[in-house]
Formats: C-alpha cells, structure tokens, sequence
C-alpha cells in the first residue's frame, strides 16, 4: 500500500517496521498522527517515510517499543519518479488490466485503465485492490449510482464508468490522491475520445507554453480588412482595422480558418448601433472588431477562465471598455440583432434553441467552427432561420443566417 509524497525537495526519514498484515494497518493509523507522508507495505514489513525536519525520533521509538525497527536517512529525490520507474502492469485475470501511458497497450483484456503512476493508493498491486476489481466483476454496475469512498488512484471509479455505471461520486481525505485521481479521469475520458484512432502519449518536459505559443506567433491579415497582431509587431499597413492581442492558449486568434472567415463575413454585416452578442469570445477579438465596427452595445461570454482573463487584456490593449465581459454560458438579455458563435457542432446543438431566442426579429447569427460535413445538420438545426451565405476554406465553413 501506498501513499503520496507531497514534497521531495528534502531528506527523509525511512523507518522500517517488522509488523504483521493487521498489525501495520493500526500502526499506519497511529504513525498518521505523527505526519508520516508516505507508507509502503509487504507481507511482514511496513515502511514508512517522514520529512527530516519534521521527524520526531523520541516520540515515535516510544510508539514503536514492542517492535522491531530501524531507521534509514534517504537523500533527496523525486520519490514519484522512483515509483514510476518501478511500475510494472497489474492484469487482473482476463477482465482488467491497469497500466501506465509508457507501457505498451495490454491485450487480451475486456477493459484496460491508463493512470499516471504516483504514490496514492490503488494501483492494483496490493492484494485488496486486485481483489477489488475481481469482484467487481460479478457485480451489475449498468445504471447504477455508485460511491468510491476512498479512490486513491481513481481505478475503481474508472473501472465502474467502464462497467455501464450511470453516476459515480468519488471522494478521498488525501489532497495527492484527488490530484492523481483527477489526471486519470482526463486520461481516461481522453482515451475514450480517441478510441478510433491510433495515438500515444508523450511525456514532455515542464516549460512556459504560453511562452513557446508567443515566440511562434504570427501576425494574420484577413484580405485588406483587418490585421491581428502582437505588441511585439511592427503595425500593419493598408488595413482597414487592426486588432493587437496578447497571444495565449486561449482560441481565436484568426489564424484558424473558422476564425478567420467568421472575421471575413463581418465585413459584410452593418453593425452600426447594434446589439451584438459573442457567444464563446475566446480571445475576444470578434467583440473587438464588432465594436470597432459601430455596435451600439457587445456582451462577450465564455465558460473558460483563461479566455476570460486573455479577453481582458485584448479589451484593455485594444481601448475598448464597453465590452460586458462574463464567465458563463448563457445570459439572460434578448434581442440581439447580430449573435457570433464561433464554437463547434456540439455546442451549437446544445445551445440552439437559445441562440434563436435571443436574436431579435430582424436579427443575424454567424456561426463557425464547423466542418463541411457538418452544413446539412446545421442548417436543419436551425430551420426557424434563413441560411443567408456560406463559406467554406478548406473543409471549414461558417453559415450566416438571418431571421425569416
């Protein structure tokens, strides 16, 4: 059994402990009190790990007096690292195997779990979680609600998805744990995603990708009508507006296509003294231009907080304050006469009957973020309207419709 190691930029104390099965359950409750941040367990053996700084020798070999124990002083280093270098696959039977992104895919197997291999508990190896998944095995899990009280890794929550369950709630007392629990979920869902094709994870070394985005950028000019680029670059010449951004992860730069012909198409819509409303801002340069096009008014939304804070800085960059910003996926005004989505097909299906209730009865909507494939579906998705023009670059378009 395993628990995490918050923190390795220390020595540590190891004490191994000579303990029966039973007798290292209580000792790992009783050494918890003592801040005790990590514990392993073998048939005969407990090993537990303490802070240097934080270790209390007297009280602890006081604890320890019916046992037999000693103490080791381990240097610094990653223990994560050291664990995932020993982690080795857990196939339980021919129903589960659990493994990690470095191993190669296990075959043979109705079910197979990807985690990132840390020090919280539940990786399979230990006896009870393999046991576990055994018997979860004979249990009916489809539409069941179902409560993982303890997840550590998160497997069995995983596998209970796997396994038809309608609802799970997952909680655990460990703070390393909900994080480790949390980047197995993402790789799970992840997965899922990408079940038709084939990929694989690489593992890449820490840096500023915010920064690495910003070396790369380039500035985009859309026909002689609008330029976006950085502070960072020179003006641009012989356009009509120019947008300056503060390029981050967030989407909407105008170098996709979606964006770009959403940038092109306003160019054709009057939005002097016009409500508008950008659905999904991103980086907010659409709201942007609609004000540097004469909007009376312009409500920007996103549900993501790092596009929110992006869209900000654009507004300040750009002198634009009247921009009502929010983090949201909704909002509770009517009658806008021109709404922009640049999003993609999902969430126009989730939202459309919102977004056609909130266009006033000479109002336009413009979408993009969506593939050629996709025009037939959209167009009958929103079949109160009047699909107005398309355009297509590359196997993108973007749809201008207008109330009937």
């Amino acid at each position: 059994m395993q628990a995490a190691f918050l923190i390795y930029g220390m020595n540590h104390i190891q004490i191994s402990i000579e303990a029966k099965e039973e007798q290292q359950e209580i000792l790992i409750s009783e050494l918890a009190e003592f801040d005790a941040i990590g514990f392993e367990q073998t048939t005969s053996h407990l090993l537990s790990y303490f802070e240097e700084e934080n270790f209390r020798s007297y009280e602890i070999t006081k604890l320890l007096k019916d046992y037999i124990f000693h103490f080791t002083t381990l240097p610094k280093q990653n223990w994560n690292a050291v664990w995932e270098s020993n982690f080795e696959p857990v196939v339980v039977d021919d129903f589960c195997a659990i493994r990690a992104e470095f191993h190669k895919p296990i075959q043979n197997v109705q079910h197979e779990i990807i985690i990132t291999p840390k020090m919280s508990f539940g990786t399979g190896h230990h006896a009870t979680t393999y046991m576990m998944i055994q018997q979860m095995r004979n249990i009916n899990f489809i539409d069941k609600k179902v409560f993982d009280f303890g997840t550590g890794t998160g497997i069995l929550a995983i596998l209970a998805t796997k396994l038809g369950a309608a609802s799970i709630t997952a909680i655990d007392n460990d703070e390393w744990s909900i994080k480790n629990a949390e980047e197995n979920f993402r790789s799970y869902e992840i997965t899922k995603l990408l079940k038709d094709y084939v990929f694989h994870f690489t593992t890449l070394p820490k840096q500023n990708w915010n920064a690495v985005w910003e070396s790369n950028f380039e500035p985009v000019v859309v026909d002689d009508f609008c330029a976006i680029r950085a502070e960072f670059h020179k003006p641009i010449q012989n356009v009509q507006h120019e947008i300056i951004i503060t390029p981050k992860m967030s989407f909407g730069t105008g170098h996709h296509a979606t964006t770009y012909m959403m940038i092109q198409q306003m160019r054709n819509i009057s939005f002097i003294d016009k409500k508008v409303f950008d659905f999904g801002t991103g980086t907010g340069i659409l709201a942007i231009l609609a004000t540097k096009l004469g909007a009376a008014s312009v409500t920007a939304i996103d549900n993501d907080e790092w596009s929110i804070k992006n869209a900000e800085e654009n507004f300040e960059k750009n002198n634009v304050h009247s921009i009502c910003l929010y983090q949201s996926s909704t909002v509770s005004e009517k009658n806008f006469d021109i709404i922009l989505a640049n999003i993609n097909r999902s969430v126009l299906e989730q939202y459309s009957s919102t977004l056609v209730n909130l266009l006033s009865s000479q109002g336009v909507l413009l979408v993009s973020g969506l593939l050629k494939e996709d025009e037939p579906f959209i167009v009958e998705l929103f079949d109160e309207l009047t699909l107005y023009n398309s355009q297509q670059n590359q196997n993108w378009i973007s749809l201008l419709f207008t109330t009937k």
